[in-house]
């Protein structure tokens, strides 16, 4: 259990090395992860998980910290939001997050319920325009692709 002079020494620690700007509150000792880290006794926790768990308190379970000011350093607890994991991801500034946002094919061509097919492994999405196109382009590459793909099922089906 967490004396008085255990949770002030940490208070202490948090506030020395949290630098403040006009908006945030940025930790000053990184990690090479960008994410700041605090010794807690004899391990190291995300700064940012502390602050929100010292000022608001606890993170739902299996839920993550999403930085709504898009700064990784921040330790504002009102920039922290807790999200679930897919959430967090497609916020981000990462490829899934650039391509969740994105409402235009490279062509100009909508990404709407009309015009989109979603991958059957649920890892994206194509324009239909674009893909009717490039069948229509590549015809014989494209027999071929849907042969190998119906042996492959036919082969899967026999081994279940």
């Amino acid at each position: 259990m967490k004396t008085t002079d255990d949770i002030y020494f940490y208070l202490k620690q948090f506030w020395r090395n949290t630098q403040f700007t006009s908006t945030c509150w940025l930790w000053k000792r990184s990690g090479s992860d960008r994410y700041g880290r605090m010794s807690i006794g004899d391990h190291f926790v995300s700064a940012h998980r502390w602050a929100y768990e010292a000022f608001v308190g606890p993170i739902p379970e299996g839920m993550q910290l999403d930085h709504l000011c898009r700064q990784s350093r921040c330790v504002n607890p009102n920039h922290l939001e807790p999200v679930t994991p897919r959430e967090n991801l497609l916020r981000g500034d990462g490829r899934p997050g650039i391509n969740a946002r994105k409402t235009h094919c490279k062509q100009g061509h909508a990404f709407d319920e009309f015009n989109t097919y979603w991958l059957p492994n649920g890892k994206g999405r194509a324009c239909k325009a674009c893909r009717s196109a490039w069948t229509k382009a590549h015809p014989e590459i494209h027999r071929k692709a849907v042969r190998e793909s119906q042996a492959r099922r036919r082969v899967k089906q026999h081994t279940m």
